[in-house]
């Protein structure tokens, strides 16, 4: 939903200059200040309107910037998914370790914005889904290929059972033997 126009946006980036602290390149002023020069240009506001007005700046702001790192993460997803093309992906352990370090990071930037900690809890549940899912994966593969060769190994037993019990000569049988276990 839109803010509605406020007779404060047309002063937005000298307000951006005022407020922006001195040691990130603004002048970190006062509200009280900064009503006082909004005065001077013909603008007269309450400190707390002003002080609302900042606050859904400063909101926009991280909302932005929050949005800036999603979009860089699909693209860096993105890249990470063509170089799992060509080489495999990591280990499912590498993965949540990395999600652990994105949600600390998630952590501290929620002590400013705190609807940035509802984030944590459905991510990390989203990662143990994930790396369950990944394992059960794992699991049904290694099962497969169990299963694969309890089939190959019985199958070399009765082709292996069917040669000694054929009427061929010794060396007849050692021979066949061979090709069934592949030692021919």
């Amino acid at each position: 939903m839109k803010q509605q126009a406020s007779k404060l946006d047309r002063h937005a980036d000298a307000l951006r200059q005022w407020f922006t602290p001195a040691d990130q390149g603004g002048e970190g002023i006062t509200l009280a200040e900064a009503r006082a020069r909004l005065l001077k240009l013909e603008c007269s506001v309450s400190a707390s309107r002003l002080s609302l007005w900042w606050q859904h700046q400063q909101q926009r702001s991280m909302q932005e910037q929050i949005l800036g790192r999603i979009t860089s993460g699909a693209q860096l997803n993105r890249e990470v998914e063509k170089r799992f093309d060509k080489d495999p992906a990591p280990a499912t352990e590498t993965l949540i370790k990395v999600f652990k370090v994105l949600i600390m990071e998630l952590s501290l930037h929620g002590q400013a914005q705190p609807q940035i900690l509802k984030l944590i809890g459905p991510l990390m549940a989203q990662v143990l889904v994930d790396a369950k899912l990944q394992s059960q994966a794992e699991d049904r593969k290694l099962e497969e290929r169990r299963v694969q060769l309890l089939e190959t190994k019985a199958a070399k037993a009765d082709q292996a059972e069917q040669v000694t019990k054929s009427d061929l000569t010794p060396q007849e049988k050692e021979q066949r033997m061979r090709a069934v276990f592949g030692l021919a």
